[in-house]
């Protein structure tokens, strides 16, 4: 599920979050077939706040929900992190 929830605390600051996909596929042109083999929820803080003039700070955090330590390396390859 995608979407986005106020940080509690502070006016300028999101979590932004969505499940990504490991899709594994098989076969070759009309004969491909594909699935989705894992699912991962991912949530990212963004912090809108300016602090230096028309620069708003950004990303500050992303991490996978549910996983201690690193996302597992399909998950950054599939949303670039």
């Amino acid at each position: 599920a995608a979407g986005k929830q106020k940080f509690a605390g502070y006016p300028d600051t999101w979590n932004y979050f969505t499940d990504v996909l490991h899709v594994k596929c098989s076969g070759w042109w009309i004969f491909r077939t594909c699935r989705v083999d894992k699912v991962q929820a991912v949530r990212a803080g963004v912090d809108f706040s300016v602090k230096i003039p028309m620069l708003p700070k950004g990303v500050i955090t992303a991490y996978c929900e549910g996983v201690q330590g690193r996302c597992p390396d399909w998950v950054k390859n599939a949303i670039n992190i």
